[in-house]
């Protein structure tokens, strides 16, 4: 729906981009660390819980869908390091128009560079 609104909007065009999206998926609140089955991450409960692959899998899914994505915040857990390197070699081989992390963001230009 706010993808559809800026689109109408006419707000955005090849030469600038005044609206993007960012998602902070507060991945570390599902994050499994049970030690029986380490390195999961619950979504809607105990019962569906998705590897790291499957999570990169999900953003890379999410990423495609949605072009005005450009910044994903807590995307992993804090401590799952393994997974943030991957998606990180995925994003700058991929998508290198998105960010991850708050320092990322500030690195680039922050929220500035939109002006």
């Amino acid at each position: 729906m706010i993808e559809e609104a800026i689109i109408l909007s006419g707000a955005n065009d090849d030469a600038r981009k005044l609206f993007q999206i960012g998602v902070n998926a507060d991945a570390d609140s599902g994050y499994n660390k049970d030690a029986k089955d380490p390195g999961k991450y619950e979504q809607e409960g105990q019962k569906t819980q998705f590897g790291v692959e499957a999570m990169i899998e999900y953003y890379t899914k999410m990423l495609q869908e949605h072009p005005l994505l450009s910044y994903l915040e807590d995307a992993f857990g804090q401590f799952d390091f393994g997974a943030h390197k991957a998606f990180k070699e995925k994003l700058q081989n991929e998508f290198p128009h998105v960010n991850m992390g708050l320092r990322q963001v500030f690195k680039t230009g922050g929220f500035a560079r939109l002006k």
